[in-house]
């Protein structure tokens, strides 16, 4: 399991090489589960799907996806939940 801090950096590090590339759509390997994995195509890398935990996922531009995670994380201090998309 990648602790708090890897999967913020993972999150930085895959939306820096979508937007360094200009990357519009790719084709992933996805888990169905018990480790049999289906190529799925993403047409649009514009919006992603983000863990918020308990099998809830959120879709969020790419710069919503980061605000979220370094507000979760702590990393924005103090903050309004209502005014982070600001």
């Amino acid at each position: 399991m990648i602790g708090r801090r890897g999967s913020i950096s993972n999150l930085l590090k895959n939306i820096e090489s979508l937007e360094k590339n200009s990357i519009t759509s790719l084709q992933t390997p996805v888990n169905l589960g018990s480790e049999v994995f289906m190529q799925a195509e993403v047409p649009k890398t514009q919006r992603i799907f983000v863990d918020i935990g308990l099998g809830f996922h959120v879709e969020f531009t790419w710069s919503e996806a980061l605000k979220f995670h370094l507000f979760e994380g702590g990393a924005v201090g103090k903050c309004d939940l209502r005014s982070w998309f600001c």
